[in-house]
């Protein structure tokens, strides 16, 4: 009974067309799942009601576009109701139908067996009748052993088609985790399966063809499972040449790839050599391209920064005004630049460790010892083997058990189990020539040395200043010498290399130096005309003893740093008063001083080092000719300078333009410490000082001309007005006399050389022989006074230029001119009037050495009377302290008095 049902079971389950329609209309019907919907589905009839069935096969968008809200839940919770339905149909289905065909299948092996037992049967009642002579039934043993061998030959079988089957999963696993060696081996195994389970040799008894089985035509199967195994091939070996662009993989990795080009891809290990250089070629050329601005994100653990792996900023850190961080952009650069070194070194030493032999210790390569193990048995391994890591050291059986369901593959044969690729270390193919490696490995290092030169003078262009340079380099050298493993001529190279870099960034930014001065300088120039102090800029004197603020003391909780920045302003303040440096001279000169302290930084800097003394020579020698050129560009603006304000016509504003320049010129030549900051040769040094001395000679020859004139015009129109007004006996030189030697005083203080008596004492002089030639020459012309204050005003004059002992003074026409005067009043007796013009003249000295200090040789006294009133005054009055009951003239007729001389009160009680 059991067997006749599950004969119609298996007739009912019969793949006919009409049966599987009116199974499927049977389990499928509307009346079927209405009637097993859950209570819930019920509920929903009503709401469902509402709108089309069409509804349920409507697209979202059209639902949500076309129905409200709760019409949406409503088909929502019919269509759930209508999957539970029917997974609850599909669980009814295969609870009732499941046995059944379990039934089934006992049945057919039931069957199976008992037909075979028959047929069986029916062979060995063939066999004894056919014999002549009866032979012996056979025993139950003989069966037993012919079906144990069987079931040996099919669970061999099982086995081989386990590994084709499983082959594809276990490719994929191996090549994700970039085990490309293992992967190949595991390949060439299930190549090495499939030729076995496809042969078909009749002469072979274990052949599976004389073992009753004929694997093509009953396993179609393993033909097809051969052919998707087949594609890995590739798959491998592209997997496995892009892997050697990781340029940070150990070489035991390295080894393994190579490895796997050489046994999958029949490539001989010297093209395996040079398949890798051109896939790291690739990476350094990638690296190479990438800007500064992005770091390599394949920078080694070591080099990461703490925050960011790339080296950018913290999420929510801005730069202060849109300025890139200097630290940041220095390690980025440091970073990208100490990666590019990184890759040429890892890939210069991985293929040494791979394909290099041991001379002194008779040893072969890595991947020579890797193919000996491969050729010969694990017993014959020698002692050198035990240096290789074990992922190297690879055979069919470690394989394999590291494989799932490894146990099945324990049936494999042992020619299969044992199984390894064919190596021939005899062969040209399994082996690289010592002077071929060095070779191309010298050609390619010196390849990507030389095409880095690019990319670095790239990188060192992001950095602005030379300590930045400089720290990169420093930083660099040490990681060639202690971490890059290179051998010493590859170091030289690199440092070569990068020294060119470094020299040609290093120039870049001393240029820049001297090109941004020099537009600084000739700015400030050209800014002298729209100075609203420049008659403060013009009076060096009053600068002088003008008093500085004083620093006040900093508010509570303000700190050390407040503090010394306000002493520091302070002192800043006097130095700048001590030199005679006006505010604007000041910032003209700082700028220039600025930029040679810079560079005497900088020098300093790159001369730290022993080893970096022949690249800093190199560097200065460099350097030289800009400086020198710089410095003809500042002497051609002071010309430039000097010319336009000669032109100007404002003569006033020009000749305090033309002040300020000679200040400037005269600063640059005698005591600013630029020149000697700015590192020219000796030889251009002492160029530049001369032609700034030249510069600031014929400024002032320019500005004497113009000062004498201008105090001979002054005593013109004076002396003109004091014949209208005057009728008095004289007693002294004239008040036009003094005001005009007083407008001379003040243009030869205006120079601002009080800290340069020598210059000043020169320049004074000439002014002096030039007003007296000026004096008479005028006086020659009709402009003309009595002749007793003439004599006065000259013996004035003599007594003033006979202060300098100078031999062209001496014998100047002034001598010539007193001497004539001297006898026309003697002759006409106008002199016996008047008092001695020659006491007169050292009284008014004395009273007038202050006003006129700059017209009077500071190292020669004329009063061997001043003594006799020894008191602190002698000490400054070199040319004696004046008699206090000696007569002058009025304070009004030389200065005009204040507005407020009436108001003040005079207290005459005592």
């Amino acid at each position: 009974m059991a067997r006749r049902s599950s004969a119609a079971s298996i007739l009912s389950f019969a793949p006919t067309k009409n049966n599987a329609d009116v199974s499927a209309r049977q389990t499928f019907s509307p009346s079927t799942s209405k009637a097993k919907l859950p209570p819930s589905s019920s509920l929903l009839s009503n709401t469902s009601s509402k709108f089309p069935d069409n509804a349920l096969h409507l697209s979202p968008d059209e639902l949500y576009t076309k129905h409200t809200i709760p019409e949406v839940k409503a088909v929502q919770l019919q269509l759930r109701a209508d999957a539970e339905a029917k997974q609850e149909e599909l669980r009814v289905m295969v609870g009732e139908r499941y046995r059944d065909l379990l039934q089934a299948s006992t049945s057919i092996i039931s069957i199976s067996k008992s037909s075979q037992r028959v047929k069986e049967a029916l062979e060995e009642i063939k066999e004894i009748t056919s014999s002549q002579n009866p032979s012996p039934t056979p025993k139950r043993a003989s069966q037993s052993s012919k079906d144990d061998t069987h079931l040996q030959t099919l669970q061999k079988l099982s086995a081989h088609v386990k590994l084709l089957l499983d082959a594809p999963e276990h490719l994929w696993r191996l090549i994700e985790r970039d085990k490309y060696f293992h992967a190949a081996w595991l390949f060439l195994l299930a190549r090495v399966v499939h030729r076995a389970l496809v042969q078909d040799d009749g002469q072979d008894e274990e052949s599976w063809i004389n073992q009753g089985i004929n694997i093509l035509e009953q396993f179609p199967l393993i033909q097809r499972q051969w052919d998707t195994v087949s594609h890995f091939r590739t798959q491998i070996v592209h997997k496995a040449t892009m892997s050697l662009r990781i340029y940070n993989r150990p070489s035991e990795d390295i080894c393994a790839t190579l490895l796997t080009l050489h046994l999958l891809d029949s490539r001989p290990l010297s093209e395996t050599l040079t398949v890798f250089l051109a896939q790291r070629s690739k990476t350094f050329g990638t690296l190479l391209t990438k800007t500064t601005e992005t770091p390599s994100t394949s920078i080694p653990a070591a080099n990461q920064h703490n925050g960011q792996a790339n080296g950018h900023l913290p999420q929510g850190t801005v730069p202060k005004s849109g300025v890139k961080p200097t630290k940041v952009q220095v390690r980025m650069i440091k970073i990208s630049i100490q990666t590019a070194f990184d890759v040429m070194s890892r890939t210069v030493n991985t293929a040494r460790d791979v394909f290099q032999e041991s001379s002194e210790e008779a040893r072969h390569s890595m991947i020579g010892q890797v193919l000996k193990h491969i050729q010969f048995d694990s017993s014959s391994s020698t002692v050198e083997l035990s240096s290789l890591p074990s992922e190297l050291l690879l055979d069919t059986q470690t394989l394999l058990a590291g494989l799932p369901s490894a146990a099945q593959f324990n049936l494999l044969p042992a020619n299969i189990s044992s199984y390894k690729p064919y190596v021939d270390l005899d062969s040209a193919s399994s082996s690289v020539p010592q002077a071929l490696l060095f070779q191309k490995l010298d050609a390619w290092f010196t390849h990507a040395a030389d095409s880095s030169r690019n990319a670095l003078t790239k990188w060192f262009s992001g950095l602005s200043t030379v300590k930045d340079v400089w720290s990169v380099r420093t930083s660099l050298r040490k990681w060639l010498q202690s971490d890059s493993q290179l051998e010493q001529k590859e170091q030289l190279k690199l440092k070569t290399v990068m020294d060119e870099a470094v020299r040609h960034r290093v120039t870049s930014i001393w240029k820049s130096v001297l090109l941004e001065a020099e537009e600084a300088f000739c700015k400030q120039l050209s800014s002298v005309t729209i100075i609203d102090s420049v008659m403060q800029e013009c009076a060096p004197l009053e600068h002088l003893f003008r008093t500085p603020t004083l620093p006040t003391f900093p508010p509570a909780g303000a700190g050390l740093s407040t503090s010394e920045a306000t002493l520091l302003t302070y002192r800043s303040t006097l130095r700048q008063q001590l030199s005679g440096r006006t505010p604007y001279l000041d910032s003209v000169l700082s700028t220039l001083e600025k930029c040679s302290a810079t560079l005497q930084r900088d020098f300093s800097r790159i001369t730290a080092g022993d080893d970096d003394r022949d690249l800093a020579a190199t560097l200065r020698e460099a350097y030289r000719p800009d400086a020198e050129v710089f410095c003809d560009k500042l002497v051609n603006a002071l010309n430039l300078a000097a010319e336009e304000a000669m032109k100007r016509s404002d003569v006033d504003s020009g000749i305090k333009t033309l002040v300020l320049i000679s200040r400037t010129a005269s600063e640059l030549s005698l005591s600013s410490p630029f020149v000697s900051g700015i590192s020219c040769d000796d030889l251009a040094a002492e160029a530049f000082r001369a032609k700034t001395c030249a510069v600031h000679d014929r400024i002032t020859a320019f500005w004497l001309d113009h000062t004498v004139s201008h105090a001979i015009s002054e005593y013109t129109r004076l002396i003109r007005l004091s014949k209208l007004s005057s009728s008095q006996s004289p007693s002294g030189p004239s008040a036009a006399l003094i005001e005009s030697l007083l407008s001379l005083s003040t243009g030869c203080h205006s120079l601002g050389l009080s800290h340069e008596p020598h210059l000043l004492s020169k320049i004074a002089q000439k002014a002096l022989v030039s007003y007296c030639s000026s004096f008479i020459e005028t006086t020659d012309r009709g402009i003309k006074t009595s002749g007793l204050q003439a004599l006065y005003d000259l013996t004035f004059l003599s007594k003033l230029s006979s202060s300098w002992n100078v031999k062209e003074m001496n014998s100047s026409p002034l001598d010539s001119a007193l001497e004539l005067l001297r006898f026309k009043t003697s002759s006409d007796g106008s002199n016996s009037l008047g008092g001695d013009p020659e006491r007169a003249a050292s009284d008014h000295i004395m009273r007038m050495q202050v006003l006129l200090s700059a017209l009077l040789s500071p190292s020669t006294s004329i009063s061997p009377t001043s003594k006799e009133h020894g008191d602190k005054l002698s000490a400054l009055l070199t040319y004696g302290v004046p008699v206090i009951d000696a007569s002058f003239q009025s304070v009004t007729e030389l200065a005009k008095p204040s507005a407020r001389f009436g108001l003040l009160l005079i207290n005459t009680s005592g």
